[in-house]
This record gives structure tokens, sequence and C-alpha cells, in this order.
């Protein structure tokens, strides 16, 4: 096994993102009968890693058919998607004959010219076609026993012949397969008689080469075995090691390779697969002996375990001591089948002297969980999950996607081979990354390339209109601030700034005579960037802080330069600045804020006017009213006696009655918070029909906080918290790029070696957030900002980029709604799943190099830790919204019928308090002691032990009694 590279993951994302194509239309599982399987096609001549992808069902529970007098039950056995069963039932004449059984009218005759009179011996379905192997023996006395492989048109009941795959003198019986290839293959295995009630273990492919005895009474290969496979003429070819065993028959081979067997005498035993090559002996199965049946289940982790005369039968897993029993309250004659899907099983029981089979719904999810060789590392967590269906785990790592490349990478010589070990989780959070990434370059681009000359032009009018009418304060604060945006703090001016502790201006800046707070110029947010950006940052507190005489307002509104120079200025940033509540100063056309105006606070309406109109948005809003103000009027937000808002507070009065219930300490403590709350979410109703970017990014936030749907196997309340984390975590990258340009809340009081065959599990399949409006949502604010970036003209192929990501988020959206519905995607949209964090890290690395043109190819950004001041209370401590090092994320996850525990990354939320605004440097360092909000804490599990890593189940621990359960 090898780790992806950060290098790895940006070179498969070109791929990732170019994925195109129709999906094959796959079945809803509202859609009636499965259509039959498709064409054959032989197994060798498939493409390489051309893994079935099947919407798999299960029976409904309840369903029965009773066989006819006379008649016995000989095997029964599953279709791989679950629509069906094919029995095997031995009638009075002693020939035993195939049924079919849909679980909705009485088994049926299956007709084939080729089985004729042939009495059937053994039956398997093909994991890879759906195809049916049938072992049967004729009257002929050459050559009677064959093994055929057939299609099966359920329509007519009747099967069609694809050919022979086997034949011998000797009777054929217990035929396995199993979802692995050996080279590129599938095998059957099977038992061939060898003398009276002896056997041996034979391998077979389909297209009927490759014949291989894995048992022999010598313990070497004999006749049977091809000449091609005896001996070791090649020497990167090794010949199968052949165990030494008197009598051997199979039973069942797991998703791992692994086989179990029969020894004559009843006794059970498991043999490995290493990778190439058969393990040179088998062990023990503990407890497996006559009247014992132990079979893998689909699922790679639990197997079913039944013992003949004991009620039900067991789910075990050794590694974990699980040994739980299913249908205790059912006596079965034989062994029962379960779903593919590990949703339902198929069970025969005694009615009055008859043969009845019966329809069960399994009672916990667990088999229907595809590990894929992904096996946790305790029995509690993987309890929790089957419990839970979703928890994190704290990281080390400082990039979101970066969870992505340490999922395990299985590496298996050349070409094709290989695969991942993890099935993985597309986070919308991975893809918030890329959005605010894309915003962030947008935005700064401007400040940088418009913004920044913009103001200069602002100062060198002001220059020009304080000297022509003989305002020396005007030139003064002009001239200064030009230094000051030219990195100058070599003045009185900017040793104020440089000190950054309240204290009055030299120049003064204002003429009320209050003191200014300078710890507010100290840069923060994607300011600190460069030397230029954090100039710009001060230059800008100061001139926003710039208060003028009633004669100096009457001047420069007069004079046209500065109003066109002025307007300019302000008219670069327009699209992302929702309307302002406080007064400004000349007319450049400032949107006024939607609040009514008997909702903003005194101590707002009171304040100087601005230079430049600070955005007040509707999370500022919510947020303020969800603390102490005075001056508002009735049907405003007030609470008395609150300081500081929460994270819950923005959700809850965004509409989340998940945010409610979990704030309702808050409520209890101050009983207007409620009431303030109801008053935010009814007009935050207006976000469903958003048209600027920063309230379509809070419609977002209100699809994902307001969302109550949760993925069948994952608790709801842990669901919904998850995606409030991951709304909030979000935000604070939007917040963070405004921080400059968004007024501030206040309160009044984030390998090549020789092989025999090379032995290739199904890969792991993953799935894609199933949020499809959140998607669908974040594409349209990726295209909102390629339009500005085409009307700014910021960077060159800027805005193509972003609408190409906007185009993955809505491809990513569609895969999640069909996975939704239960259907398969393809096998590039798997892949493209596989490469989610290259998918991710590409575009993110993209968008932050344009930021700095002396990045080089793969710039090294800025850890993903990031904080935002947000408000500030009455007594002076600011509260700031902040996010972490990334979470990994293991969710249960729907896909084609079955559950996946897919492993991604999300956001970390954290909120933090003080007395001065704390950029993302100061956040880091005192990040180590920082703890999340107790809401979250309920998804959280302990830090996973560095270097660990999920490899498959080792059997062979003493099982435990597990609990009784009926179905």
């Amino acid at each position: 096994m090898a780790a992806m590279t950060r290098g790895s993951c940006v070179a498969v994302a070109l791929l990732a993102l170019g994925v195109s194509g129709a999906p094959a239309r796959a079945q809803s599982p509202d859609e009636g009968p499965a259509a039959p399987a498709p064409p054959l096609e032989p197994p060798g001549k498939r493409p390489p890693r051309a893994w079935p992808l099947w919407t798999m069902r299960a029976p409904a529970p309840g369903a029965s058919a009773t066989l006819a007098a006379g008649e016995t039950l000989v095997e029964m056995e599953m279709e791989p998607r679950g629509g069906y069963v094919v029995l095997a039932v031995r009638g009075p004449n002693a020939r035993a004959t195939l049924r079919l059984w849909d679980f909705q009218t009485s088994p049926v005759a299956l007709g084939s010219r080729d089985l004729g009179d042939r009495s059937v011996e053994a039956i398997a379905f093909s994991p890879f076609d759906g195809s049916l192997l049938v072992a049967s023996v004729g009257k002929q006395t050459v050559k009677a026993h064959r093994i055929d492989r057939f299609t099966l048109d359920r329509s007519k009941a009747s099967l069609r012949n694809q050919g022979t795959v086997f034949t011998s003198d000797h009777a054929v019986s217990a035929l396995v397969t199993g979802l692995v290839e050996y080279n590129g293959q599938e095998r059957v295995y099977f038992g061939l008689e060898t003398g009276p009630k002896v056997t041996q273990i034979v391998g077979v492919r389909p297209d009927g080469t490759g014949v291989y005895e894995l048992t022999s009474p010598s313990g070497a290969s004999g006749a049977l075995t091809e000449v091609a496979l005896r001996g070791n003429e090649n020497e990167e070819l090794q010949a199968p090691i052949v165990e030494k065993a008197a009598s051997a028959s199979p039973v069942s081979l797991g998703p791992d390779g692994s086989l179990i067997w029969r020894r004559g005498d009843g006794a059970l035993f498991e043999r490995a697969y290493e990778e190439t090559n058969w393990a040179p002996a088998s062990v023990p199965v503990p407890g497996g002996g006559a009247g014992v049946d132990e079979i893998f289940l689909a699922n790679g982790y639990f197997r079913e375990r039944w013992t003949k005369g004991q009620p039900g039968f067991e789910l075990v897993n050794r590694k974990h001591g699980r040994a739980e029993r299913v249908g205790g309250g059912v006596q079965l004659v034989s062994r029962p089948v379960v779903a593919t899907n590990g949703r339902a099983f198929v069970g025969a029981v005694q009615t009055g002297g008859a043969t009845t089979l019966r329809t069960y719904a399994m009672p916990a999810p667990g088999p229907a969980v595809r590990i894929h060789r992904q096996v946790w590392d305790t029995k509690e967590n993987t309890l929790r999950l089957e419990r839970d269906g979703i928890f994190l785990t704290p990281t080390d790592v400082e990039q979101i996607y970066q969870p992505y490349e340490s999922l395990a990478y299985q590496e298996l010589g050349c070409g094709e081979n290989g695969g991942m070990y993890s099935s993985v989780f597309a986070s919308l959070d991975g893809f918030f990354e890329v959005l605010n990434a894309g915003f962030e370059a947008v935005f700064v681009l401007a400040e940088q390339r418009a913004s920044r000359p913009a103001l200069a032009a602002v100062l060198k009018e002001l220059v020009r209109v304080g000297q022509a009418g003989g305002q020396r304060r005007l030139a003064d604060i002009a001239a200064a601030a030009t230094k000051v945006l030219a990195g100058n703090l070599k003045h009185p001016e900017g040793a104020l700034i440089k000190a950054g502790r309240r204290a009055s201006s030299a120049l003064p800046i204002n003429v009320d005579g209050k003191e200014i707070d300078y710890g507010d110029f100290a840069p923060r947010g994607p300011y600190v960037a460069t030397k230029a950006l954090a100039n710009y940052f001060r230059a800008f507190k100061l001139m926003n802080q710039l208060q003028f005489s009633p004669e100096e307002r009457t001047l420069l509104a007069g004079d046209a330069g500065f109003v066109s120079a002025l307007r300019k200025w302000v008219d670069v940033q327009r699209p992302f600045l929702e309307g302002t509540r406080r007064p400004t100063l000349f007319d450049v056309g400032a949107k006024q804020s939607q609040i009514p105006a008997a909702c903003v606070p005194a101590r707002a309406r009171n304040m100087p006017p601005l230079l430049f109109p600070l955005a007040w948005s509707l999370d500022s809003e919510i947020l303020e009213g969800s603390v102490q103000r005075g001056g508002v009027g009735p049907g405003c937000g007030d609470v008395p006696g609150r300081d500081l808002p929460n994270g819950l507070d923005l959700l809850a009065g965004l509409g989340s009655a998940r945010a409610r219930a979990l704030n309702a300490a808050e409520y209890q403590r101050f009983p207007r918070l409620a009431e303030s709350q109801a008053i935010s979410a009814r007009r935050a109703a207006v976000l469903a029909k958003a048209t600027t970017f920063v309230s379509s990014y809070l419609r977002m936030m209100q699809m994902l906080s307001t969302e109550t749907r949760a993925p069948e196997a994952v608790s709801p309340d842990l669901w919904q918290r998850r995606l409030m984390q991951s709304a909030l975590g979000s935000w604070v990258g939007l917040r963070h790029t405004l921080v400059l340009v968004q007024e501030r809340g206040s309160a009044e009081c984030d390998n090549q070696r020789p092989q025999f065959e090379l032995l290739q599990a199904e890969p792991a399949r993953g799935a894609v957030d199933p949020l499809p409006a959140a998607w669908r949502q974040i594409g349209a604010l990726l295209d909102e900002l390629a339009r500005h970036a085409r009307e700014q003209r910021v960077a060159r192929g800027l805005a193509s980029r972003l609408q190409e990501q906007a185009g993955v988020a809505r491809k990513l959206g569609a895969m999640a709604e069909r996975q939704m519905r239960g259907e398969p995607l393809t096998a590039a949209e798997y892949k493209m799943i596989e490469e989610f964090g290259g998918a991710v890290e590409h575009p993110y690395l993209l968008f932050k190099s344009v930021l700095d043109p002396n990045a080089g190819d793969i710039p090294i950004p800025e850890p993903m830790m990031k904080i935002v001041d947000i408000q500030q209370g009455a007594d002076g401590r600011i509260w700031h919204a902040a996010v972490g090092r990334p979470l990994q994320a293991i969710v249960l996850l729907g896909d084609r019928g079955v559950l996946v525990p897919a492993t991604g990354a999300v956001y970390s939320y954290y909120e933090a308090t003080s007395t001065v605004p704390l950029e993302d440097k100061a956040w880091r360092e005192r990040l180590g002691t920082a703890t999340q909000p107790d809401w979250i804490k309920p998804l959280l599990q302990p830090r996973r032990p560095a270097g660990a890593e999920r490899r498959p189940p080792a059997e062979g621990a003493p099982s435990s009694p597990g609990s009784a359960q009926t179905p």
C-alpha cells in the first residue's frame, strides 16, 4: 500500500474535472421488476476493472412459497441484484430440477433444452454478469457430469446456454464464486469427486480455461491441472500452491479472496489468498464442524453462520468478537440466503410436512454496510458507525483535501492493478473551499488591481480639492493616507497605527474629538497575504474613520472629479456589497439595507457617515438582533442582558428548528431571544428569491441548516448537526474575505514479483454528499463569480475556470441525486469520486495561485485555519467565528442499494472571544487549546493514532455470544 501524494492528487484532478458522458439508465427501486441481465461476454474479454454496477435490491419481508408434497429443497441461491432466487428442487423421482421464485408468484420451472432430463447437482450465480452456473449429471456413461453457464431470461422463465465450463466422468458438487478477480478474470471453484465420499477442490474460469487443483491428497498438482500451470517454466510465473487434503469441498469465497472449505469429516477450514497465490496452508474455522455452514457475506465484514438444529443464524465477526443471532424465533431447515445488499434473507421452514420459503428483513443495518477492506480499528467504533451512521475525527493536517490523500491505496504491479481500500466521501465542505478560494481570488484580485488604484485616485483628488479650497486638513489627511497606502508608517499618524492602541488622532481624522481604536487597523483575513494588501487595509480603515466639517463636505460634494473618483472606488466591489445601514458621505449610489429603518439601533444611526459604505447583510442583522441593542422599534430583534451571540443564533435566525432546539439553554436564560430569532426567520424567507452573491450564499446556508432529511443509515440528529457545522464553516470563509468591507455588529451594554494470479478485489465505491440542491447552489455561486471576474477582467482565464468548477459542482449534484434513488453511477463517475481530493486541491491551488504571481506551479497556500471578527460586546470583547483543522468524516451513505462507509473531510467550526481582533496566525497559535461548541461534540471521536491503517479483517479469534433478535 502507498498513500496518494499531493502531486498525484493534482495530476488526477484534471482527469476528474474532465469526466463527461451520460450515465447508463438505471432502474429506480420503485419501478417494478428488474430488467433481464445484460448480454454476457467472456470474462477474459472484459475491459480492466469493469466491475458490475447494478442497483441491488432485497425482497420485501413476508413473502412465502410452499413446495409441493414430496419435493425437497436441494439448494437455493439469490440473483446478485436481489430480484429473485433460483431453487434446485428434488422431486419424487429423485431428479433435481430448477425453479425460479420472484417473491410475488409461486415458483415456476426454468426451462432449458440443454439440461433436458439431467439432474442438477449444484448452482451458483456469477456476481459479475449475473449468469447462472449449473452443475448437472446426465444418463450418458462418459463425461456425464458437466458445468454449464446460462443466461436467465426472467420474463420467459428460461435458460440460454452460453457454453460448457467443465466436463468430467466424476461427480461435481458445491459451486462457489465470489466478487474477486484473478489476473482480471473470474474463477469458479467446485468439488470434484475422486473416490467414494472423497472430493478435491478445483478452480476454473467461466470460459473453461485455467483449470487447476487447489487441494489434492498428495499436495501436488495432478493431470487435471493444465500443463502450463503445473511447473515453473517461466521464472515470472508461479504454479498454484496446492494444499494437501484427503478430501475437501468448497463452501464460500469471500470478497477478499479467502476460501472456506469443508474437510471430509465435516470440519471447516479457511485459506487466504495472499495477493498473488494461495497461502501454503489453511487454518481451522473455530467451531466449524458437521452441521455448521459459514458463508462470507458480500459486505466483507460479517459472515453468516448457520448451525443445523439451532434457531435462526448468526452474524459473525471474530476480529471484533461479534456473534449476533438473527431470527432467533425461527427454526430454519437449511442455510438461509442473505441478499447481496444485506437487507433481507430467504429461509426455508418446515410447515405441515412441506417446505416453505419465506422472506425476512434483516433486523440491523450492519450487513448492508459494504466494507471492501476498510476495517475499523475497534469494535466500539464499528458499533457506533452502525448506530449513528457518522462520526468525525480530528486530524493534524492543514488543508481540507489532505485527509483524502491519506486514504489507503493498493498498488499491485503495473497498469490498471490496484485501487482504493476506502470508499470516498465527496463532501460539500471540500467544494466549499473551492468556492471560497474562487471568491477570494475574484474579490482580492479586484482589491489589488482595481480598489487599491481607485483609492489612490481618491486620495489624489482629495489633495487637489483640499489645496484648491484652502482646506489644509484635507490635504494633510490625504498625504498621510497616501503614505500608509505605500507602506510608510514613519509619521505621527503612522506611529499610532503601528502601536495599535486606542488614541487620539494626530491629524486629526475625526472632528468629534473621540479616540480612535487603532487596534482595528491591524490587517487580517486575506489582507495579510501581501504587503500591498496589508497597506491597503490600513489606508482603507484610516479613510473610513474620516469625518468632515460642514464646509469640507460642501466643498467635496461640489467637486465632480472627487465624487467621480469616490464612486469608481465604491463600484469595484459593489456586486458583493449588501446594502449599508449607516449614513454615507456624498452621493455615490450606495444601496440601503433592506432592514427596516426602525430596526437600525440609535447607536448606528448616530454614528458619523462613512466615506466607503460598509455592508450590512442579513447574517449581521440576525446576530446583532440576538443581543442587547438600544433604540430599535417594536418587531425588531433585541435581547436585553445578552452581550455576545453564537453560531446557533445565526442558523436559528435563518429558520433552523434544530438550531433553536440546541439553543434551548440560551432561551431559558434570555426569554426575548426566541422572539428575536423568530423575527429574523420571517425576514430570512426572502432568501428563497436571493439575487446577490452574499444573499445567495446565505440561502445555501439556510438550505443546509433547515434540511430535515437524513441518509437512511445516519442519525437525523447527528446529520443535522453536521450540516449546521458545514454551513457555519463555509460562512467563516465568506466573512473572512469580506472582513474589510463588512460592518461589525455590536451589543449595547473554522511491485513487480513472481506470481501465479494477481488477486483483484472489487474497488471501493464512493458516495457524493446527498444534498443535490446545495451542490446546484454552489454551481450558481461559482457562475456568479465567473460573471464578476469577466466584467472586472481581474485575471486572464479566471472566469472560465470558475465556470468549469460550477459545472463540476452541478455534475456532483446530479450524481448525488442518482445515488439517493439507489441508481449506480458510471465507472468514470466513481473514479471522479475516488479522486475528489485532487478535484478539490487542483482548483483550490489554482485560485490561490492567481493571487500570488510568484507562487510557482504548485503554490503552498496558507493553512485553512482562519478566524474572523464578527461582533463586539458592550464590554469590548469581540466575538469571532473560526475554522480549525479539517475533521475526517466517516458517513454511511447509500450507493446502488448498499451502504458504503465513505471517508472524507468536513469543517471544524469554532467560536472565540478576545479583547482585540484576532488574525489567522494568532488563531492558529491558540487552536491547540480551543474546543468546539458543545453542540458539535456528539459528532466527534478521539483522534486516530498516528499511522493507524485499515486492513482486511483478521479472523480466528473466538466468537462471543450475541443478543437474540427476531425478524
